[in-house]
């Protein structure tokens, strides 16, 4: 199918580009605004196949997510070691590994939200190019799924579920974008990280649950070294005893009940959230919505060595400017004079012969 959006014609949804380009183009050929256009951005109404191999070659992409109103709007990095999955051209999933927010999950299990944007950028050696995948998505989580672990290892050959997974973020696809890039720096890949893997791999082994509950000082929940938690608001008497079943739950229910703005996390740990820390988010959350931006032009980009630079230039010419020159003692100015005097006056009699008469 080809693209939705002809961008020939240059209209309000193509991509914008610099007077110069402008100027070029409407000094030469007709068909230059078109190629310029074209070379810009292109929209799509779903992945095109040439992109495919584009997007399962990126070890980095980011997922872009925000509440339907005020609140933060989050970019979370993401890395691809064959966790990104491209079911066809209207649909794609990704694995979300447990980090210590959960500001995707909580966007995306908003009532009536759902939106997300994954982008996709050439940092390599290449073809510079820029994907933005436009869509909505659903949260399937680990813990929610009592098949989830069993099912993973059955359609990976048995291998287990990657450590420290807690959810599939899956994302139906309604516009595909492309942008140039051509501004964009060049790096060179060079391993992956295995922080993460090596961090939950020490939680994941006996009394870990004891040592994630003294490194992180959980005061909430209350949970003692077996794991054993209270539940609030369960049973007849009000109370629940839950057993954690891992290091890992755990660290959900202590990171990720809430989101930054105070938006429910998590679904599996949603019973242990702190409602204390919920009312203090949601009152945060307003405080900064009331926040006003800036209004006053402070001019042209001044980086950080240019700015460093002129601090020091300041800082010399200030030092010099109140630089005290010491008064000259008067006292001292006289004793000088008149010790000078003497010493003129004794080797001259010393150097003139006595006359006889």
């Amino acid at each position: 199918m080809a693209a939705s959006h002809a961008c020939n014609s240059c209209k309000p949804h193509s991509r914008v580009f610099s007077p110069t380009l402008l100027a070029i183009a409407l000094s030469s050929e007709p068909q230059t605004l078109t190629h310029i256009c074209d070379t810009m951005g292109k929209f799509y109404d779903h992945i095109p196949e040439s992109l495919h191999g584009f997007l399962l070659r990126q070890h980095l992409f980011f997922v872009a997510t925000a509440p339907l109103q005020g609140g933060s709007v989050n970019v979370s990095p993401k890395a691809n070691e064959g966790a990104f999955q491209i079911v066809d051209s209207h649909r794609v999933r990704y694995a979300d590994l447990t980090g210590s927010g959960n500001e995707t999950i909580s966007h995306l299990l908003q009532p009536d939200n759902g939106r997300i944007t994954l982008a996709f950028i050439n940092i390599e050696e290449g073809a510079p190019n820029i994907v933005r995948v436009y869509g909505k998505g659903t949260v399937f989580e680990r813990a929610i799924d009592a098949e989830f672990d069993s099912k993973w290892q059955a359609e990976h050959g048995g291998k287990p579920v990657p450590i420290g997974l807690r959810a599939i973020i899956d994302v139906a696809v309604h516009t595909c974008a492309t942008s140039c890039g051509y501004s964009m720096p060049i790096f060179h890949f060079q391993r992956k990280r295995s922080v993460l893997d090596e961090y939950m791999d020490k939680l994941d082994r006996p009394g870990g649950i004891e040592a994630l509950h003294k490194q992180k000082k959980v005061t909430y929940p209350p949970v003692d070294a077996e794991g054993v938690v209270v539940e609030k608001g369960h049973g007849q008497d009000g109370q629940q005893v839950r057993k954690m079943a891992s290091a890992l739950e755990l660290y959900w229910a202590v990171c990720n009940t809430l989101s930054v703005d105070g938006l429910p996390g998590m679904r599996s740990v949603a019973p242990l959230t702190n409602v204390e820390e919920k009312q203090r988010l949601l009152a945060l959350a307003k405080e900064h919505d009331a926040l006003q931006p800036p209004q006053d032009d402070l001019g042209p980009i001044i980086s950080h060595a240019e700015a460093v630079s002129k601090d020091n230039l300041k800082q010399s010419t200030a030092a010099q400017a109140t630089a005290v020159v010491q008064p000259v003692n008067v006292l001292h100015l006289s004793a000088a004079f008149a010790a000078g005097c003497i010493l003129t006056f004794a080797l001259l009699n010393v150097q003139m012969p006595t006359v006889v008469i």
